[in-house]
């Protein structure tokens, strides 16, 4: 079953997790909405979503690409991937009418990387993790538990 990843990245940490998880997975297309903000998924059946968390906040074009395909998007298998810290209530990112009881969501961590951030980034950062320093705190065993549960999915829907 042909997968395609999509995803939108602000500072590169979900492009990052994206490339990672794209590896681990059998006929994966890596697509991201920054660049094709209405790819069709029309051919594919198993659909993962990844984006960054700010402030509580799924990135826009993620946002907008669910809400623009979300009749297309409930006749598939979709997954979520959240790039955001363990406080994040990340299963309610998902909107509730593309939940169903075998969607797969979880979080791989985050990093903060001050020298690709913009000045007002830097700034709530900074207030914020009380910290200005490069932060990494991504969950590779995570990406790793994903791919495996996204393949068994994808295997049983054949």
């Amino acid at each position: 079953m042909k997968t395609v990843l999509l995803y939108s990245s602000k500072y590169g940490t979900t492009k990052k997790c994206a490339e990672l998880l794209a590896q681990k997975l059998i006929q994966c297309t890596l697509v991201s909405l920054d660049a094709q903000p209405d790819f069709d998924v029309s051919d594919y059946q198993n659909i993962i979503i990844g984006t960054s968390v700010y402030a509580g906040q799924i990135r826009k074009p993620v946002k907008t690409y669910l809400t623009n395909h979300v009749d297309l998007l409930k006749s598939k298998h979709v997954s979520y991937y959240f790039c955001c810290n363990d406080t994040t209530d990340h299963f309610n990112l998902v909107p509730d009418q593309l939940k169903t009881e075998s969607t797969i969501v979880t979080q791989f961590g985050f990093e903060l990387n001050q020298s690709k951030m913009n000045f007002f980034d830097r700034l709530v950062t900074k207030m914020i993790a009380k910290t200005s320093e490069t932060v990494s705190v991504i969950k590779f065993e995570a990406i790793d538990a994903f791919a495996k549960k996204v393949e068994l999915a994808s295997n049983q829907a054949v």
